[in-house]
């Protein structure tokens, strides 16, 4: 109860965005992956029925993810790596979750046009709006060190507390 993820793993438990491996046991530092994050943003809009099949090529009809893959390459907040591929599995990266909610939120538009961390540059071309944006609006921090990490990977516990800013502290979108 003392850890800095405790209130944002309520949130998501709370709001049936994300859940535990057990009743007992959500793994705070264990990864999530692009279909995890696609599942909760498909989660977070209630479920909607989709009438489209896959644009991806190694999203499966019968997965577990296919639903909410295709909702949200329909509604343009994935769109895969090209060729056909969305590459479910793959762990999510700090700037791939950062453009999903910027897509997600519909490009909104931001007044940062730099970044200050030591590894900004670093930061891929097709991701620095959505950068600017997560970071001008307390979504994506960097590290003690003063850098962001744009290709680490997003732990759980970090994904529920970009979740519970994105959702609670800023307009519906």
């Amino acid at each position: 109860q003392n850890a800095w993820y405790h209130q944002a793993v309520d949130f998501v438990l709370k709001n049936g965005l994300m859940y535990g491996y057990s009743d007992k046991e959500f793994a705070p530092n264990d990864t999530i992956s692009r279909a995890q994050l696609a599942q909760i943003l498909y989660q977070n809009e209630g479920r909607p029925a989709i009438n489209t099949n896959s644009i991806f090529t190694d999203v499966p009809e019968n997965a577990w993810y296919a639903t909410a893959v295709n909702w949200a390459a329909s509604k343009g907040i994935v769109n895969g790596y090209g060729n056909g591929i969305f590459a479910p599995n793959d762990t999510i990266t700090r700037e791939q979750f950062a453009v999903m909610l910027w897509q997600y939120a519909q490009n909104p538009d931001n007044n940062a046009k730099e970044l200050s961390f030591h590894d900004g540059q670093q930061v891929s071309s097709y991701a620095l709006h959505a950068i600017y944006w997560a970071v001008e609006n307390g979504i994506l921090h960097g590290y003690e060190d003063n850098t962001l990490r744009p290709k680490g990977f997003v732990t759980r516990a970090q994904a529920a507390q970009m979740l519970k800013t994105f959702i609670d502290c800023l307009p519906p979108y």
